[in-house]
């Protein structure tokens, strides 16, 4: 998130998949466009909406995602793929596509998909977007997970308000986001944890004290809980 001197952007994002996403998103008042997955064949468990799928080293896979426009207007899409991040919540974001990546990322989700990264769609209009995937050529243990990041175009957005609002106000944009999570092997990865440093530093004019983590591992740490004392 950004902060301007006078305005801010709020992005809110409508997930789906890994066990806390909606089953399908559909288009409301807030947003003009729908998105599903297509699951394919090679998906590991079919009662998801996300793509967890099992891979091979090396291997071409081309998959969709259903984009619908149910308005009358025409409406242009942005796509973005990221890699997954933790954010200072420790919660599981897929919308930070400008964050510098930890060093023992071996697979960048940015380096191995391809796709259009805008379209359009007419109204009333469902296109099928393929998102192409070309998995590294060296086999390995663990998963590469990230997110399709899917929202409508900002001057568009911009455009469809019926009048001028004040530059202090909060402006919120929507996403619609959809998991991928690619795997080869079912060889367990054991979760590992470094701790990289411990500073202070100021939040909304609030002193605190931030302790960075690293899990180095190709494995997400779940129901992780930490345990911190501060002392003299």
């Amino acid at each position: 998130m950004r902060f301007k001197a006078k305005s801010c952007i709020i992005f809110g994002v409508l997930l789906m998949g890994l066990n806390w996403f909606p089953p399908i998103a559909q288009a409301d008042s807030t947003i003009n466009f729908g998105v599903q997955a297509e699951i394919p064949e090679n998906q590991i468990d079919k009662k998801q909406t996300y793509f967890d799928l099992q891979m091979s080293a090396g291997k071409k896979e081309t998959i969709y995602v259903d984009v619908s426009n149910p308005t009358n207007s025409k409406v242009t899409v942005e796509v973005e793929v990221n890699s997954a991040t933790t954010n200072d919540n420790g919660i599981i974001d897929y919308s930070e596509g400008n964050k510098k990546p930890d060093k023992t990322l071996k697979y960048d989700m940015k380096d191995i998909v391809k796709y259009d990264k805008e379209f359009q769609l007419a109204p009333k209009e469902t296109k099928k977007v393929p998102i192409e995937i070309i998995m590294p050529e060296t086999t390995y243990d663990g998963i590469i997970l990230g997110g399709i990041n899917f929202k409508q175009k900002e001057t568009e957005v911009s455009a469809t308000e019926n009048e001028e609002k004040d530059k202090s106000m909060v402006e919120n944009r929507y996403s619609y986001i959809i998991g991928l999570k690619l795997t080869e092997t079912t060889n367990e990865v054991t979760p590992d944890m470094k701790l990289k440093s411990i500073k202070p530093g100021q939040y909304n004019y609030a002193n605190y004290v931030k302790v960075n983590l690293q899990n180095p591992t190709s494995t997400m740490i779940s129901n992780l809980k930490i345990d911190g004392k501060v002392y003299k």
